[in-house]
């Protein structure tokens, strides 16, 4: 998303922020997910000055939901 921001590729933003929304929401991370909606939403209009807003403010939650998913993926199997 980051690339996409930084050569104004609103499209290439969209694929990439829709993508990650799905993933984020199969992992059940709503804010996050929701937070890269707007990001869609922003691309899919063509306005990559809000997108910039959106990504701005999405990047909280995404790195949070980002940080869990390591701790579980890290953390031992128990039976």
């Amino acid at each position: 998303m980051q690339q996409a921001l930084a050569f104004d590729d609103a499209d290439r933003l969209r694929v990439e922020s829709h993508q990650l929304m799905g993933v984020l929401a199969n992992l059940g991370a709503t804010d996050a997910a929701a937070a890269c909606g707007r990001v869609e939403t922003d691309a899919r209009a063509g306005d990559l000055a809000a997108a910039v807003a959106s990504f701005t403010d999405a990047r909280p939650a995404i790195t949070t939901a980002r940080a869990a998913a390591v701790r579980l993926r890290r953390a031992p199997v128990t039976r």
